[in-house]
């Protein structure tokens, strides 16, 4: 009997240790499972500044033109955009509908570039820029492309006498963009000026006898005598010359308007295209340490402005980014003006400081609540 029981009891002892292990091993593997690191999303925690950033920026212009002739569309800001029917197609195959849908938007001062967060580098190094545009077509809601081996001609706004190249941009997975060389320049138009009509002059001609005496007189001069105009004409003349005077003026306007624009380039897709320039600075670099002071917002977009170039850098910051935001190899001695944007339910918040890159390494962004309006405000300043 005693036995009986002993073996009764070491059953239950058995099971009783088994239930422990096996609970046991389910803690370990809750435990396990909350050790384990949690990924972020950057676009989840930055999802709320670029919804800002795209209520507050310029929206593209929209333009619809017919699918069955050759249509010149212009910009507000001058960009001509040559739109051939004939060299595009569906992305499916389907035929081009009854009209063509332009999208185009215009990047000409810093203020669009800030707002559309469009920063003006070349893997890592650089660029002055001369305007930075996106344009794209669709047709019946079904997106276009150029067919093969042909492309659109677009004349983009010439806003500089420098010279300047052509960029094809790409953005990547976190919304940053980067401009690749093409290796083409823009090239000026080469326009000849208009010749400005000659005033109807009837020439009379001094009698014989007095050029005689005025050869006698003047007989050690090197000047001829000269002839005598006479300003009354007759009035089909007169209306001949303010024919050709209007003529004049219109031609003149035409050849200051082309000259606005560079020689049409060929562009082989659609997309971002920036007309730039390398920066070319032999000063010593440096790095610009962000620090980001906040616990409660989520993510942020930051900018710098070059005060005597036209160029802007972007860096973004998101909660649990383990390396510290950056503005890299930035040329020493240069004035920047570092610009933070933020936003959390619904409220946009902003820091913003100038530093110079010579005595400054580091910067501590401690964002203040604004408006839509104060941020408008503060980016046109950067123009």
């Amino acid at each position: 009997m005693r036995q009986k029981t002993l073996l009764i009891l070491i059953l239950i002892t058995i099971i009783l240790n088994g239930c422990r292990n096996e609970l046991a091993t389910q803690d370990n593997s809750n435990n396990d499972k909350q050790t384990k690191p949690v990924r972020i999303n950057p676009l989840n925690n930055l999802k709320q500044v670029d919804k800002l950033l795209a209520e507050i920026a310029e929206k593209p212009q929209r333009f619809t033109v017919t699918s069955n002739k050759v249509t010149l569309v212009t910009g507000l800001k001058g960009t001509i955009i040559h739109v051939d029917p004939n060299r595009l197609e569906t992305i499916d195959g389907s035929p081009l509908g009854d009209n063509i849908q332009i999208e185009l938007l215009e990047m000409t001062d810093n203020c669009s570039m800030l707002l559309n967060n469009a920063q003006t580098v070349s893997n890592g190094q650089i660029l002055v820029t001369g305007g930075a545009y996106y344009f794209n077509m669709n047709s019946n809601g079904k997106q276009l492309k150029m067919k093969q081996g042909k492309g659109i001609k677009v004349e983009f706004p010439k806003l500089t006498e420098n010279e300047m190249e052509l960029f094809l941009g790409e953005r990547d997975s976190l919304g940053q963009i980067n401009w690749i060389p093409t290796n083409k320049n823009f090239k000026s138009k080469v326009i000849t000026d208009a010749k400005e009509p000659a005033k109807p002059i009837k020439e009379e001609v001094l009698p014989i006898e007095i050029v005689s005496e005025l050869d006698n007189y003047l007989s050690d001069s090197l000047a001829a005598p000269e002839k005598v105009n006479k300003e009354d004409v007759s009035e089909e003349e007169y209306k001949k010359y303010l024919k050709k005077v209007k003529e004049y003026e219109e031609l003149k306007k035409e050849i200051e308007y082309q000259r606005q624009t560079y020689q049409a380039v060929e562009l082989m897709n659609f997309g971002w295209i920036n007309c730039d320039r390398f920066y070319n600075d032999s000063n010593p670099k440096t790095d610009i340490q962000l620090i980001v002071n906040s616990d409660s917002l989520q993510g942020a977009r930051i900018f710098a402005v070059f005060k005597d170039i036209r160029s802007v850098m972007t860096e973004y910051y998101f909660k649990g980014r383990k390396e510290s935001a950056s503005f890299r190899n930035i040329p020493k001695g240069k004035e920047l003006t570092i610009i933070a944007l933020s936003a959390k339910d619904q409220t946009p918040y902003i820091f913003e400081t100038t530093i110079n890159t010579e005595s400054d390494r580091q910067v501590q962004v401690e964002f203040v609540r604004t408006t839509q309006i104060e941020i408008k405000e503060k980016m046109k300043r950067m123009n």
